[in-house]
């Protein structure tokens, strides 16, 4: 009767497997307990041997064999015999193991000096918790720098915002007076390039901030919504008056009347103080 060590080779203290195959078992659910056709012994009151100590036995019905799994840890070098195991149905007497020497094995009897430890107590405590502060500190610097960069934007548009409105006021006091005998065409360009000045700021949240200055009219009135969402009569004078615009600069033969240039400044007025209140109202979310 021969059997299966696992591994070869076994040293004191190993966990290993002996595996045999048997003709006959008497398997008693006294001592077994069956899970997906395989028996387990039940160890409970089993007195282990002094040089063996037997971990599980489980045993699985074959055709016409059992297979018998023995789990156990050896505590004696050289030949070892299993004890008795006739209370779980196996009355054959299982052959003899073989115990390895480590001392044999490696050649090496005598104990290694002893070394410090490789990490003093608290070690990794002490760098687990370097890391968090320093992952922390490097959040709170990103954070930082955000609201350095963001401060910075914010006060140079807001210095930039002021400088235009200044000269979109002046220039509209300018159209209604000093300007006011220019040529229709001359008239309307100064008021289109100021106009496009002003809105530039207006864009600051827009895929197409700062370019109020190259955008057609159209691409405009598109989106002034996010600025007048509840000002709907004045985006229908914005579509007017910029295509009244457009259309004396570009042809020979229109004219602006004087009530018209009037009515022009007085909408760029109504237009500013929309716009301004929207500025404002996004400087304090900012904030």
């Amino acid at each position: 009767m021969k059997g299966v060590l696992i591994p070869q080779e076994v040293f004191v203290g190993d966990h290993a497997q002996f595996l045999i195959q048997l003709k006959s078992v008497t398997i008693s659910h006294d001592v077994f307990f069956e899970i997906d056709g395989e028996y387990h012994a039940i160890l409970d009151d089993y007195v282990q041997a002094s040089d063996i100590t037997i971990e599980k036995i489980i045993i699985k019905k074959n055709a016409d064999s059992f297979s018998v799994h023995l789990y156990f840890i050896p505590w004696k070098i050289g030949k070892l015999s299993f004890p008795s195991l006739k209370k779980f149905g196996i009355s054959s007497t299982l052959p003899t193991i073989t115990i390895q020497s480590v001392v044999k094995k490696t050649g090496v009897s005598d104990l290694s000096p002893a070394h410090s430890p490789l990490l003093l107590p608290g070690t990794i405590s002490f760098i687990a918790k370097s890391v968090g502060f320093v992952f922390c500190g490097l959040i709170v610097i990103v954070l930082l720098i955000r609201k350095i960069k963001k401060t910075r934007a914010m006060s140079y548009l807001k210095k930039n915002h002021r400088k235009n409105r200044r000269i979109f006021l002046r220039t509209l006091k300018k159209l209604l007076r000093k300007y006011k005998t220019l040529e229709s065409d001359e008239w309307c360009t100064i008021f289109d390039s100021v106009l496009r000045l002003y809105l530039n700021d207006f864009f600051i949240e827009d895929d197409c901030r700062g370019l109020a200055l190259n955008l057609t009219y159209t691409e405009m009135y598109q989106k002034l919504p996010m600025l007048l969402s509840e000002k709907q009569e004045l985006l229908y004078q914005f579509k007017m008056i910029t295509d009244k615009i457009q259309c004396v600069r570009f042809s020979k033969n229109s004219v602006l009347r004087e009530e018209e240039k009037n009515e022009i400044i007085s909408f760029a007025h109504t237009l500013f103080d929309a716009c301004e209140q929207w500025f404002l109202l996004q400087m304090k979310e900012a904030v």
